[in-house]
């Protein structure tokens, strides 16, 4: 039977400034973007949304060094995470091991413990990765309440950055997108609950290949084919192409797509998977796994939000109650091939190459999602029509019907969707532009063309989280679909949701807040005493929740 499913959202935050008065005093003005004015944003971001920052938050490289000692000890403190690092550690060429622990490894274990940055008293995780700031939302335990913490992180961090701007006197913008024209990548990251059973099967070892060799499992296929179609409804859209020179003024309906290349990996930087097998739980043993997901896009469209990660609780919950059979979906013999298929498909209309109950067959993205959706909606009557347990996941139908009008809509024309998915808002923004210039696609010739620098440039400026946002001035004008209302993501701001973990740290981080010196997810260490507690399930008032003195 399926667990209950909690999920959560990292989106990684693009940050550009400008000094007006060029900096006088700092020789290399790109560190400060780099490193100083990352931690900034975070810092402030937290100070005005009730944060708690762990102690040691300062990730500039000059003081990562120093304090290594500190971090040395935790590793030693805290062993429930040691895996973490020890598999970051691993992964590394045997050049850089042989160095040691370098500054990038102190960096990576100083984010794993939580030491760069902090928690808000409402459940986000707020924090420097590498440059760059990072949101992630609270446990959430339905696909409205992810959808309104993924707008109060929006919030939450743009208040840092407008803080930071006043402090600084430079113009800072952050965007929640995914690439920026030139090769660089960086990624909205989800995460669900998975039963332990499902998680070994979708990590299964013997898979572990960068090509295909026909080694997939029959839940491997289904997840693969269900994830790399599903950015036909939750893409988020770019201008041009930075891998494929035949695709590099055209329009794409993901960001990610094309940064994907290979069906597993441990690895989020490079080899980026379909499937990603990173095994780092934060949840005490026998109440499941985090199923770590790296495919997506960034989205802004609420309804792409909410159809994203709806869709893929659903999905997941059909393989833990072994709905599905071999052979009775479709499968694709190159899913990263097809993936790249879809991502340049405006029309939603290529066919493709899949494999259905052993016959060929030739099928769209819609096709495959609206198999999906129908099968999915046979799971729902046949799992919950004799049980009083179908009040609980009251959610399973509305995403259902929210999914089959998507789809309906994109298969007789994508265009009727304006505001509602982000592909198509940011499509029909670049048509309209080049319809005011008396200009069409087959103008735009190449990248050094006006015309594209013009398109890239709404693409780019769509994401940004300030008012100059194109996103949020059509919010503002009302042209865009809401899922939740300003109030649901006011609320969001200052409380977290209930029935997860996140409501019980959320009391924990009020309670105690100065006498606090260390707290990540799964673990808030206490001054007094001291206290070490553990928050081992993902629920709230569990009996889970063990209290440790320190010896």
């Amino acid at each position: 039977m399926s667990i209950k499913k909690i999920v959560g959202i990292e989106t990684e935050l693009r940050l550009d400034c400008v000094d007006p008065e060029n900096d006088k005093n700092r020789k290399n003005s790109g560190e400060l973007e780099d490193y100083v004015l990352p931690g900034s944003v975070v810092k402030n971001a937290l100070s005005q949304s009730g944060g708690v920052v762990a102690v040691g938050s300062d990730t500039q490289p000059a003081n990562l060094q120093k304090n290594l000692a500190i971090v040395e000890n935790l590793k030693k403190l805290y062993p429930s995470s040691q895996k973490a690092i020890q598999e970051h550690l691993e992964n590394r060429s045997a050049r850089k091991r042989d160095r040691g622990i370098s500054e990038e490894d102190c960096l990576d274990t100083y984010q794993r413990f939580g030491l760069s940055g902090g928690y808000t008293f409402s459940g986000f995780r707020i924090y420097v990765d590498g440059t760059h700031p990072e949101v992630s939302t609270p446990e959430c335990a339905t696909p409205f309440d992810l959808v309104c913490r993924q707008k109060a992180g929006e919030r939450i961090i743009e208040e840092g950055r407008k803080k930071t701007e006043e402090e600084t006197g430079r113009r800072i913008t952050l965007s929640a997108d995914n690439s920026d024209g030139l090769g660089g990548s960086w990624g909205s990251h989800e995460n669900y609950l998975v039963s332990d059973e499902l998680f070994e099967s979708l990590t299964e070892e013997g898979c572990h290949r960068h090509d295909f060799r026909r080694t997939l499992n029959s839940y491997q296929d289904f997840w693969a084919s269900f994830l790399v179609t599903r950015f036909v409804f939750c893409g988020s859209g770019k201008m041009g192409s930075e891998i494929d020179q035949d695709l590099e003024n055209k329009f794409l309906i993901s960001q990610r797509a094309e940064f994907i290349s290979c069906n597993f990996s441990h690895r989020t930087m490079e080899h980026r998977p379909i499937i990603n097998l990173r095994d780092i739980p934060y949840v005490g043993p026998g109440f499941g796994r985090r199923l770590h997901v790296i495919i997506g896009d960034s989205n802004m469209c609420e309804p792409a939000i909410y159809l994203k990660v709806g869709t893929a609780m659903i999905m997941l919950m059909m393989l833990e109650d072994n709905f599905i059979s071999e052979g009775s979906f479709p499968i694709f013999e190159k899913p990263v091939k097809a993936l790249q298929t879809v991502m340049s498909d405006v029309d939603c209309s290529n066919l493709l190459d899949v494999y259905v109950g052993g016959q060929f067959r030739h099928m769209t993205a819609i096709d495959i999602q609206k198999f999906f959706c129908e099968l999915a909606a046979k799971w729902l009557e046949e799992r919950f029509k004799n049980t009083s347990d179908k009040k609980s996941v009251s959610w399973v139908s509305e995403v259902l019907f929210r999914l089959d009008q998507v789809l309906t809509k994109l298969k007789n024309d994508p265009m009727d969707l304006f505001g509602t998915i982000d592909w198509v808002t940011k499509y029909g923004l670049c048509c309209s532009e080049l319809e005011n210039r008396n200009a069409g696609w087959t103008d735009v010739t190449s990248r050094s063309n006006p015309l594209f620098r013009r398109l890239i440039g709404i693409c780019g400026a769509y994401h940004r989280l300030d008012e100059l946002g194109i996103y949020n001035k059509l919010e503002e004008a009302q042209e865009v679909e809401r899922i939740v209302q300003d109030v649901n993501i006011h609320i969001a701001c200052l409380e977290p949701p209930q029935g997860t973990r996140a409501f019980e740290r959320g009391k924990f981080l009020r309670h105690f807040r100065d006498d606090i010196y260390l707290v990540n997810w799964n673990l808030i260490c206490i001054k007094r005493n001291p206290y070490k507690i553990f928050l081992n399930s993902p629920y709230s008032f569990s009996p889970a929740l063990d209290v440790e003195q320190e010896s």
